[in-house]
């Protein structure tokens, strides 16, 4: 069984670079809303991911392939668990 892994989403932010590299990957996520973001919810997850809270592009050391290589380690480090 894969963890879970949740990306917070709302409907101002739009598709967002964590949301492609989840999908380039094929990792399994759920996106979560402000309507679900309660403590209990929260604790359903392993892994919480906030959009903007990778560091943003500049100087080319963020955005969406720094992000990929990221999701890219975790995979690898922690495997199909």
């Amino acid at each position: 069984m894969s963890e879970r892994i949740a990306l917070y989403y709302d409907d101002a932010s739009g598709e967002r670079y964590e949301e492609k590299a989840f999908k380039k990957l094929g990792r399994p996520y759920t996106k979560i809303g402000p309507e679900k973001v309660t403590l209990q919810d929260l604790r359903s997850f392993d892994v919480v991911f906030i959009p903007g809270a990778f560091p943003l592009k500049r100087h080319g050391k963020g955005g969406f392939r720094p992000f990929l290589r990221f999701l890219r380690r975790l995979v690898e480090n922690y495997g199909e668990t």
